[in-house]
């Protein structure tokens, strides 16, 4: 295929239906208020990867948020065997894509960088995840994987883009660890580490730390079989992504140790915890509930395979990868469990727990990430 990806073309969805033209109009103004657009000249939009190398093409996705339009899709990529999970990269503009695999998955790149600006992309690099036989060249040069490699299945990104941080079976079966820290140009490992990076991390300004923050919250276990509710502190967990170090922080509320941050904390609760894909909006300093909503119940949809949730500056927006399955006719893919899936990108208000606009891209997606263009 070679390393240039093409657009493909661009498709239009519809934005989510409101009760008359005058409230359409007001809850677009409202949403382009809240994001502050008088202090901006971009506009958020949202990235996703779909497909998988046994039953679908694998693209990339734009999506212009606030219009609920897919503005453009690339070509098909290969080598990405089953794509798991995306971080982006705002200082080069930048997708990095963690992959799995199956027994038989075709050959792939485990860690592969998408340039990805205005609807065009182009791969930059691709990585393994063990350095046997000279695999990093041939992944630089752009050539097809020749062996079987560890899948990868957590991908972060450093502030200033210079380090990835990735969690793939090859650390763990060699060191008993969690991630490498990679040279995100090279490849390179920089170091080895314990704690994996939290789902929507809190950065520290020079990058040198992430805080993991949580709200108290009621929780369903398990115990002898029996569903039980246990409550959980809130609480602040720090990381030094340099020496490896990792405390609790006391008395700091939900903001992190170096700062106060205005914005309400967004949280994605665990699904294996609550009836429902539960996010909830609270306030910093006193740790009160301000909004909660069920994802399942507000948009019908279920969060794609790797649930996650991408906050849009402000606090008040975030931009969600769901599903909706359907049952498949006997012809369909045996693979696919008797299930086709439709995947959507869907932005949502969670002060006023309604959707802004929903987005159909492709199947069996990734979660989305926002950029500002």
């Amino acid at each position: 295929m070679g390393k240039e990806l093409t657009i493909a073309g661009a498709s239009r969805t519809r934005p989510v239906v409101l009760a008359g033209g005058l409230l359409a109009a007001l809850a677009l103004i409202a949403a382009l208020w809240l994001w502050n657009e008088e202090e901006a000249s971009t506009s958020p939009v949202a990235y996703v990867l779909c497909g998988d190398d046994l039953l679908d093409e694998i693209r990339a996705y734009r999506v212009d948020l606030l219009a609920g339009e897919m503005t453009s899709v690339s070509e098909p990529i290969d080598w990405l065997g089953d794509p798991h999970q995306i971080a982006y990269d705002p200082v080069r503009s930048r997708l990095y894509i963690a992959s799995m695999n199956k027994k038989w998955s075709p050959p792939m790149w485990p860690v592969t960088a998408l340039r990805a600006r205005g609807g065009e992309f182009e791969v930059a690099a691709r990585f393994p995840t063990n350095r046997d036989n000279n695999l990093l060249e041939k992944a630089r040069a752009g050539e097809a994987p020749d062996a079987k490699v560890k899948e990868a299945y957590v991908v972060a990104v450093s502030p200033d883009g210079n380090e990835l941080y990735v969690g793939h079976g090859g650390v763990y079966e060699k060191t008993g660890l969690l991630m490498e820290a990679w040279d995100a140009d090279t490849g390179e490992i920089l170091r080895v580490l314990r704690w994996p990076i939290p789902g929507v991390p809190e950065w520290s300004p020079d990058g040198d730390h992430v805080a993991a923050i949580w709200p108290s919250h009621d929780r369903r276990v398990y115990e002898d079989g029996e569903a039980v509710t246990k409550a959980r502190k809130g609480g602040v967990r720090v990381i030094n992504m340099r020496t490896d170090e990792r405390r609790l922080e006391d008395n700091k509320g939900l903001h992190p140790p170096w700062g106060r941050i205005e914005e309400p904390l967004v949280h994605l609760f665990d699904r294996a915890y609550m009836e429902d894909e539960e996010v909830g909006v609270y306030d910093r300093d006193t740790g009160e509930a301000l909004s909660k909503l069920g994802i399942r119940q507000l948009t019908g949809l279920t969060l794609a395979g790797n649930p996650a949730i991408a906050v849009l500056e402000g606090g008040r927006l975030i931009a969600v990868s769901a599903v909706k399955r359907t049952e498949a006719e006997a012809s369909y893919p045996p693979r696919s469990l008797g299930f086709r899936r439709e995947g959507y990108v869907v932005l949502i208000d969670v002060m006023e727990r309604r959707e802004v606009s929903r987005t159909q891209v492709g199947a069996r997606c990734t979660n989305a990430v926002v950029a500002y263009e």
